[in-house]
């Protein structure tokens, strides 16, 4: 578990960088500051916290969760609660917000750099 707790500031931080560098690469537009703030500042440490904190309210991973072995190897059925359903929506908004700016992007784009954008 705490393996898993540990690893949410970097789930959070990964899909906000590269949806700010899509934003300001394929529009040409400054990220603006209380939107940088908020998804660079605020959102991870909420979201972190919640699961990092986790033993104390269980919000993030239910209690419910257990060892499985399979295949001979253990790993970790979750049950995830309310905090966890949010921090995956922040998530799913920010992936798809680029999604689409990269598809605006290459609609946009001339040919040779058409593909650098499918790609992304």
């Amino acid at each position: 578990m705490l393996w898993a707790e540990m690893a949410w500031p970097g789930i959070v931080l990964m899909p906000t960088g590269w949806s700010f560098f899509l934003y300001e690469y394929a529009l040409a537009k400054k990220v603006k500051t209380p939107v940088w703030l908020f998804c660079l500042c605020v959102a991870p440490v909420v979201i972190s916290s919640a699961a990092i904190t986790n033993g104390f309210h269980g919000q993030f991973y239910s209690r419910d969760f257990e060892m499985v072995m399979q295949d001979g190897r253990a790993h970790v059925h979750y049950e995830h609660g309310p905090f966890f359903d949010f921090a995956v929506g922040y998530i799913y908004l920010l992936v798809v917000s680029a999604w689409i700016i990269a598809g605006m992007a290459a609609f946009k784009a001339g040919a040779a750099v058409r593909g650098f954008f499918t790609k992304l």
